[in-house]
């Protein structure tokens, strides 16, 4: 039994949106997200990395209570939020936090970065010591005083999503999401985005989830790594046990893809072919066998069950 605390839970997650057909009738549903369960623990950083459109920012979002989740439940700190309406969720929302990909959008152009992020701590009904805080926290995530009086459009991209962290960090969350973080940043400002995210997780012992395409950036920030195809989780373990022991077609087909200067790394996983599937119409069995060169009858009709192999390391294939 594992005797960490556990700050988020989502338990069997599902996020479907429906699609409209002529005269406005349901016509299907894209299942965004199709039962994922994931625990986070105090301290720990998970890495949820898996192709676009394979569901890990639904998936965040919706156990942020960003969106409404269409099944399942979620507990933040042993507490099931699952069923709460927004106004009595307002105080939870300063426990659990996200930090965008595009800090500019987030963004209020008219209003200065001090300003913005001062609303912040209002809206949670602070009225004492808010430019203070404000400082203090942009100096936290490497900031001077002098942008407390200076508006978005001033700053660079790697400066604005500096931004973004503190307004996420101002209000002392127990739990963050860094949604694709540094995905549309240089990849020298990458490098201090991510360096900073992990220097405060360490710090604050926060409990995050760091989602990414990029399985590189998130083997550098994560203690555990997610792998998510087409709604599903398929593969989980340690960030080590599953870079040097991936178990799953997909996984190493990610691996695949990431340049690699040793030719012994290189010859040891299969590159991905074909396209994703259409979560609108899912394949049958394992969702993942239309682009798998080992898959069989029995992943084409049977759904492999997520079973646990050693050392923490879960998966779901027939073949493992």
């Amino acid at each position: 039994m594992d005797e960490r605390k556990a700050v988020i839970k989502a338990e069997h997650i599902k996020k479907y949106f429906p699609v409209k057909g002529v005269v406005g009738k349901k016509k299907a549903v894209v299942k965004a997200v199709d039962d994922v369960s994931l625990t986070v623990y105090e301290g720990e950083t998970v890495g949820l990395v898996g192709e676009t459109g394979c569901g890990k920012s639904t998936f965040g979002r919706t156990i942020l209570k960003l969106t409404e989740p269409t099944d399942g439940k979620i507990y933040l700190d042993g507490e099931d939020i699952t069923g709460y309406s927004e106004r009595k969720l307002r105080k939870y929302r300063q426990k659990m936090q996200i930090v965008f990909q595009d800090p500019y959008s987030s963004l209020d152009p008219r209003e200065t970065i001090g300003k913005s992020l001062e609303e912040v701590l209002q809206i949670q009904g602070r009225k004492q010591g808010c430019r203070e805080k404000v400082l203090e926290t942009l100096e936290l995530v490497g900031l001077s005083s002098e942008v407390y009086d200076r508006y978005p459009h001033e700053f660079s991209g790697g400066q604005r999503q500096r931004v973004g962290i503190a307004r996420a960090l101002i209000l002392n969350p127990v739990f963050l999401v860094c949604d694709e973080p540094v995905s549309a940043l240089d990849v020298s400002v990458q490098a201090q985005i991510v360096n900073l995210l992990k220097k405060i997780q360490r710090e604050r012992k926060l409990a995050s989830i760091f989602i990414s395409h990029d399985i590189n950036v998130v083997r550098y920030i994560s203690d555990r790594i997610v792998v998510m195809y087409l709604g599903h989780i398929v593969e989980e373990a340690p960030k080590d046990e599953l870079i040097h022991h991936p178990k799953h077609p997909y996984t190493k087909s990610l691996l695949a893809s990431v340049p690699n200067m040793n030719p012994r790394e290189r010859k040891r996983h299969v590159a991905l072919e074909g396209e994703i599937p259409s979560p609108m119409d899912p394949p049958s069995g394992c969702v993942f066998h239309t682009r798998c060169p080992y898959a069989t009858d029995k992943c084409r009709t049977e759904v492999p069950e997520y079973k646990e192999s050693g050392d923490g390391h879960w998966v779901r294939c027939h073949e493992v």
